[in-house]
């Protein structure tokens, strides 16, 4: 019996071992087949955005061409020439590292705080509010060295509803707070002033990337601040319950594309997104498309190796007009467009920086002007295929030397300015 019992047991084990043989055979066979099939009309679509983004750039380089030489570069951003194996073999993240490095050494020999301008979010309401562009109205602001509890209490008290709550030395979401309900806000305004009181020691560590070392020393050197200012445009992505915030990506002083970020935080079920994570791209010739990142988060990684076989999908354009979402968005153009890159350019020629990301609220009303709300000098945000074409012209200006310099504080006096700048200022800029 007990021989029996043990050829019994031994072919139950073998039944099961070919059984999950078959269907790990099955499985895998499956999904590789799905992703072949599904990837053709994908890769078809990628070649397709890619020429578009192509054509894009070769419309828009003599416009950059003709910036460039108007513009006046602050010298805390020149580089020496990046482009020694020619300015095909630079990307983004090379130029974003080089800058940040440059920074960090000029901190470190002598204590330079130029980069305050854009890390402390304090020193850049300032800076924004000096040049003359609409920028959130500021409610209050305190340091560390005169943080009063009392002040910040009564100033929610006043202030009309909803509010942000930011603390300027830290470069995280979470050390923003957005509030609505003014009661409940000010009931809630001890436990508010504990969680600034608990952010003013820490610093922000950049550790996810490769600039790390670099701009932690820039972001160790800031002084903790908070600050509180309206959400001043009124109009709300409904999905994510954030303000409309277009992304303006400005080079040599040429402002080339903005990115909306329309449902960042879509459903959710057991760690799949279930709504497609969409962003528009909008271009200077009047275009825009909606991409979509599905899913944009994949938890369970060890079912689908989404970050081999799926990141195509982030590249596949819509511009069909019956798309709900473009439908949704059909306001965002015209005269608001052209406001938000005036506006963008206005705030790079002031700055001196030959690349900055410009964030700024807008509003479905087209006779609003828009409002800028924060800058962003080392922004790894991923532009599709326009992103190495950002890249060539940020590192061809540096090989040519044709931009004209200027060494001073900011923001870059008037009187440095040329005709480009007069001509975006005229359109945004406070009399």
């Amino acid at each position: 019996m007990t021989g029996i019992r043990e050829k019994q047991s031994g072919h139950w084990t073998r039944q099961l071992r070919m059984y999950c043989e078959r269907w790990w055979k099955a499985w895998a066979g499956g999904l590789l087949f799905l992703v072949m099939v599904g990837s053709m009309p994908g890769l078809w679509i990628n070649s397709t955005t890619h020429d578009f983004a192509l054509s894009y750039h070769e419309q828009q380089k003599p416009q950059i061409d003709q910036s460039r030489k108007q513009f006046v570069i602050h010298d805390y951003f020149e580089l020496d020439d990046p482009t020694a194996g020619g300015t095909k073999s630079v990307n983004w993240i090379e130029m974003i590292s080089k800058r940040l490095k440059k920074w960090a050494d000029v901190q470190k020999k002598d204590n330079n705080s130029l980069h305050e301008v854009e890390k402390d979010k304090c020193v850049c309401q300032k800076f924004l509010n000096d040049i003359g562009v609409h920028t959130v109205p500021i409610l209050g602001e305190w340091r560390d060295t005169n943080w009063n509890r009392s002040e910040f209490t009564t100033v929610l008290k006043k202030a009309e509803y909803p509010i942000i709550v930011k603390l300027g030395h830290i470069q995280q979401s979470r050390a923003l707070r957005i509030f609505r309900d003014k009661a409940k806000t000010i009931n809630s305004a001890g436990q508010i002033s504990q969680w600034v009181e608990k952010w003013f020691p820490e610093r922000f560590d950049d550790a996810t990337r490769s600039w790390a070392e670099d701009v932690n020393v820039l972001y160790n050197a800031l002084r903790p601040c908070v600050l509180v200012h309206p959400v001043v445009t009124g109009d709300w992505i409904a999905i994510t319950g954030a303000p409309y915030e277009l992304k303006v990506e400005v080079i040599w002083g040429r402002a080339y594309i903005a990115f909306l970020e329309t449902r960042m935080c879509a459903r959710k079920f057991m760690g799949l997104w279930l709504e497609p994570q969409s962003a528009l791209v909008a271009t200077r010739d009047g275009r825009i498309m909606r991409f979509v990142e599905w899913p944009k988060r994949f938890e369970w990684e060890w079912v689908f190796p989404w970050d081999q076989v799926g990141q195509y999908m982030a590249n596949v354009p819509h511009e069909d007009p019956r798309d709900p979402l473009l439908r949704e968005y059909a306001w965002l153009s015209g005269r608001i467009l052209e406001k938000v890159f005036a506006t963008a350019e206005a705030v790079a020629h002031r700055l001196g920086a030959e690349q900055v990301r410009v964030d700024i609220f807008v509003s479905r009303d087209p006779a609003k002007m828009p409002i800028v709300n924060e800058i962003s000098l080392s922004s790894g945000h991923y532009y599709r295929y326009h992103t190495k074409y950002l890249a060539r012209e940020w590192a061809e200006g540096h090989h040519l030397k044709d931009s004209k310099q200027y060494s001073g504080n900011l923001p870059v006096p008037l009187e440095k300015m040329g005709s480009l700048y007069k001509g975006a200022a005229a359109k945004v800029v406070k009399s």
